[in-house]
């Protein structure tokens, strides 16, 4: 004989769900209140690839406008940041060739987000500090977006050659600027990565726009999403969880030996474009310091990934660590903020300098 479930046994259980369900639904409404008026978010500034280059730059209804960025769980990191007339976090506008001082040489530095700078004020970040140290005869234009990897420089080398014609360029390096734009690291296919497919270096397809469309309508509406995103990397755990394909393809298992020889190819392979597009005008690759070691906070191992990239660059790198270390020798001044790793404005001025100094003591530079 079959028993009958009867409702009023699963009547807690729905009372219990409508109370949870009701309760977050206030809780959002309340913190979506208190965003909005008493600590509000980095403000969202759209971006959107262009097709003529292939690059994502700040969307044209977002340029000459000022923006408030915030990080932090109590937004311990404020700042405001300007979008220029040609869509890049930058203190000054930009001009082509025809355009300039004839009588000034210009500096095109690519970078990902510590040189984008939103974390301090465009006067603080280091390629305005540059700027002001070079004096009259040299100008410099920043070219930063977060996230970005060397697969993405070879396309903003493009663009900035083809728009701005620069007389030399400063291409910036941390650990993880190779390493994002391998896919054997991590899958993350909504920006430009690549992976060896029987022995050739290839790119794969990137994620359709569909999702960052979808991310740029609400984290425009909605604060809570907004403050998610900026402090939890609540994005990257939707887009996981729904298949978005962006970091839901598994990581492949890959010995360390095996990976490095996909990074060096990659970065062999980008290389190889960016020198086809200077056609011989100077560059150099700034790398920044282990600053945990000058801490302190790990001890020092010889730096595989550094004489590896000396070596692809033929010596045309310049490491940090030296005006890192002598600096925190000195005053024991962190470089970056507490509850965030890129520089604070006295790292920023620290870059500044030191790439003063190399520019004005090393023959492959233009001064």
């Amino acid at each position: 004989m079959i028993k009958r479930l009867s409702t009023s046994n699963f009547k807690p259980t729905i009372i219990f769900v409508g109370k949870l369900i009701l309760f977050s639904m206030v809780f959002v409404l309340v913190f979506e209140l208190f965003l909005r008026t008493i600590m509000p978010p980095l403000d969202k500034i759209n971006s959107k690839r262009d097709p003529e280059w292939n690059i994502e730059l700040f969307a044209e209804s977002e340029r000459n406008q000022d923006y408030f960025f915030a990080k932090g769980k109590i937004n311990q990191i404020q700042s405001r940041v300007r979008i220029n007339n040609y869509g890049w976090s930058s203190a000054v506008d930009y001009y082509t060739k025809d355009k300039r001082n004839p009588n000034k040489k210009l500096i095109a530095i690519i970078g990902d987000s510590y040189l984008e700078g939103m974390y301090v004020s465009p006067q603080e970040n280091f390629g305005q500090v540059l700027d002001s140290l070079l004096g009259d005869s040299i100008e410099i234009y920043t070219f930063g977006r977060s996230g970005a990897g060397i697969a993405h420089y070879s396309a903003i080398c493009r663009y900035v050659e083809m728009v701005f014609e620069p007389d030399m360029y400063l291409f910036m390096m941390r650990d993880g600027t190779i390493k994002v734009s391998n896919a054997t690291n991590r899958r993350l296919s909504s920006i430009p990565q690549y992976d060896c497919i029987n022995g050739e270096i290839k790119e794969l397809e990137r994620a359709s726009s569909s999702f960052s469309s979808l991310n740029s309508f609400l984290t425009k509406k909605f604060y809570t999403l907004r403050y998610g995103i900026a402090n939890y990397d609540i994005l990257n755990l939707i887009r996981s969880r729904l298949k978005f394909s962006s970091f839901s393809q598994p990581v492949k298992e890959i010995g360390d030996e095996k990976c490095q020889l996909i990074n060096n190819k990659i970065f062999y392979s980008e290389l190889q474009k960016i020198e086809s597009i200077l056609n011989k005008k100077p560059y150099i690759f700034i790398h920044d310091a282990n600053r945990k070691v000058i801490y302190g906070e790990e001890d020092y191992i010889q730096d595989e990934y550094y004489i590896q990239l000396e070596y692809l660059t033929k010596n045309t790198t310049y490491n940090l660590t030296t005006w890192f270390s002598d600096s925190y020798k000195k005053d024991s001044i962190q470089f970056n903020f507490e509850t965030d790793f890129h520089w604070n404005a006295h790292g920023n001025k620290i870059v500044a300098e030191a790439i003063y100094y190399y520019l004005i003591h090393n023959d492959n530079s233009i001064i």
